[in-house]
């Protein structure tokens, strides 16, 4: 009897130090995003990023909302997040989009840091992140002009268009990456001209007279650090429901979350679940030693289309059947 209780004892014993030498063999991601946990690109992005490594590493994370934080407070939260990265000590750190890339990318580089970013628009060159041993990447690329020739295929009679983002890091490196810092251009015979917006009542104003100033169609960017009178962040739903209420044009989008009834009608979606699962790949080559210096990825495009949306401005989508186009509400 004795010698069976002593045996159970072991066993218990055995299976508790396995365990405990699982949870300290399992490696520990942080994710710095540069905005807030409930945006809508975070959610997804991250959704992804869990997917993608399916429990195999614990992933913590620090979110710097430079989407609500003025400019000049950026640094000491990105002194914070340091600090945070220094607390928890992870075995890898993911920077997510250009805010957290520029603010940290080198000093994570310098401390020897495996890296993997995410979600970037500027040129990774110059984060000093090119051609670094330790650092993984996915670019974000919205899809400018493949979207102006999406909306020349829905309607032949969108002849202009009015390409409009709040006045963000997102938007300068959209406008001096893709655009190599030009504001009027034709693409596929459609005149467009890129406007960024500071303050929520200018942005209003430039949607409700984008018909009487010539434009057939707005082109929507981002338009999450508008202000309001106070200096205040306008909330991003009330700005894109805004917008679908009072636009005497069309709307169309650069990202997923711009897209369904009530907001914009379609688009060559960038989706921020994508980038996260891709992110989270390049985080696995590094934990199991198959990882390389390599060029940043890219992600291939959605279509994304609002059912509601494309009725009610007539629009048609039989020039675009070759595309898998996904459908939402």
């Amino acid at each position: 009897m004795r010698v069976a209780i002593t045996m159970i004892m072991l066993c218990f014993l055995l299976q508790g130090m396995v365990v405990q030498a699982d949870a300290a063999d399992q490696k520990k991601v942080l994710v710095i995003e540069s905005y807030h946990a409930d945006y809508d690109w975070d959610v997804s992005y991250m959704r992804g990023i869990r997917r993608a490594l399916n429990g195999t590493a614990e992933v913590l994370s620090f979110q710097m909302n430079t989407k609500r934080l003025p400019r000049e407070q950026f640094q000491a939260r990105a002194d914070e997040a340091y600090a945070y990265a220094e607390q928890v000590r992870p075995d890898l750190v993911m920077l997510g989009d250009d805010n957290a890339v520029s603010l940290l990318g080198r000093r994570f580089v310098k401390a020897g840091m495996p890296i993997v970013y995410l979600g970037v628009n500027g040129n990774p060159r110059n984060y000093g992140l090119h051609n670094q041993p330790n650092v993984l990447g996915v670019l974000e690329r919205p899809l400018v002009q493949r979207s102006i020739m999406l909306l020349g295929n829905l309607s032949p009679s969108i002849r202009e268009v009015l390409v409009l983002f709040d006045d963000s890091t997102t938007s300068h490196e959209v406008a001096y990456t893709m655009l190599n810092g030009e504001t009027q251009f034709t693409l596929y015979g459609i005149a467009c001209e890129m406007v960024r917006a500071t303050f929520y009542e200018n942005w209003q104003e430039l949607v409700m007279e984008s018909a009487s100033r010539g434009y057939d169609a707005i082109l929507l960017g981002t338009y999450h650090t508008l202000l309001d009178r106070d200096g205040k962040v306008v909330d991003e739903e009330e700005v894109i429901h805004w917008a679908n209420e009072h636009s005497p044009v069309p709307l169309f989008g650069l990202w997923d979350f711009t897209i369904g009834r009530g907001k914009a009608a379609a688009g060559f979606m960038l989706r921020g679940e994508d980038q996260g699962y891709a992110a989270g790949q390049l985080v696995l080559s590094f934990f199991n030693g198959t990882h390389q210096t390599q060029k940043p990825m890219t992600i291939e495009p959605t279509l994304v289309f609002s059912r509601y949306e494309i009725d009610r401005w007539k629009l048609s989508a039989d020039e675009l059947r070759r595309w898998n186009i996904v459908w939402v509400d």
